[in-house]
């Protein structure tokens, strides 16, 4: 029983997660790293087929850890965009208002924050004396 939930579980977060690809407003890496979690602890086989796909594997390794600022920078800017737009559309909705100003705000803080480990490490990779 708790095994089929988990499963269903980790399917639909890997459904929201897939459709967070094509909607900037969707995060998709949380939601890729809860379906391995989920399926981690329900079925070997799917997170093994999971984990392993190109997919998946592109949003949760590490090797996009080093991104260009200007794709942070536009990022943000759909974001925000985006943000906006639904803000309008929401009709002056104030719980809507603040919710999506919320992520809004989180999201702008996890992104300098990305910036801000890109521009150390690339001060400590020109430093002399700094030896990785």
């Amino acid at each position: 029983m708790i095994k089929s939930l988990l499963i269903t579980a980790g399917t639909f977060s890997m459904l929201i997660g897939i459709a967070g690809i094509f909607l900037p407003v969707l995060p998709t890496t949380p939601f890729f790293l809860l379906t391995a979690g989920l399926y981690l602890r329900s079925s070997e086989k799917l997170y093994n087929r999971f984990s392993g796909s190109r997919l998946s594997g592109y949003y949760t390794s590490k090797k996009n850890e080093n991104i260009k600022p200007a794709v942070i920078f536009g990022a943000m800017g759909i974001m925000w965009i985006t943000i906006i737009l639904a803000m309008i559309l929401a009709e002056n909705k104030s719980v809507v208002t603040v919710l999506l100003l919320a992520a809004g705000i989180v999201g702008t803080i996890v992104k300098t924050g990305i910036l801000y480990r890109y521009y150390t490490n690339k001060k400590q990779s020109n430093n002399k004396y700094f030896k990785p």
